[in-house]
């Protein structure tokens, strides 16, 4: 039990929020931090594979949204 601690509970909508002592700290839509994890990972996937092909493949999911 000590390797396990309560972080939160799943709330309706489409925001992440983080609070301290009843105190908002993060908010943020998920549709942004989707959109901040996508780009990370395109720009990780430019370093490690060919950059062209990672523009193509980057190109497309933001085609399909």
């Amino acid at each position: 039990a000590d390797c396990v601690h309560y972080l939160g509970k799943a709330v309706e909508g489409d925001r992440f929020v983080l609070t301290a002592s009843g105190q908002t700290v993060f908010s943020e839509s998920r549709t942004t931090l989707r959109m901040w994890w996508a780009e990370t990972t395109w720009q990780m996937q430019r370093l490690r594979d060919n950059p062209a092909c990672a523009d193509q493949e980057h190109e497309a999911k933001a085609n399909d949204a």
